[in-house]
């Protein structure tokens, strides 16, 4: 199993908005304590941020006017 300590997210170039990523530590499901994603790798990301960031079940966790970009499916798999 891998652990995600640190993540860099190389598509982000406005500072404001890597700052705004930064403010949201990722939550496991509510059946679970861990959440384990498998795909590709901008999957797996996509999933964190639109889960934990963009659309959250948590109102309260949504940062306002952040959107995702379309998930193009690219990078390599990992598990």
């Amino acid at each position: 199993m891998r652990m995600v300590k640190h993540l860099k997210i190389g598509l982000v170039e406005d500072s404001h908005k890597k700052q705004l990523l930064t403010q949201r530590i990722t939550l496991p499901p509510s059946h679970t304590v861990y959440d384990n994603k498998t795909g590709n790798a901008e999957t797996v990301m996509s999933n964190y941020v639109n889960t934990n960031i963009v659309n959250p079940l948590d109102a309260n966790r949504k940062i306002p006017r952040l959107i995702a970009a379309p998930n193009q499916n690219s990078r390599q798999s990992i598990f």
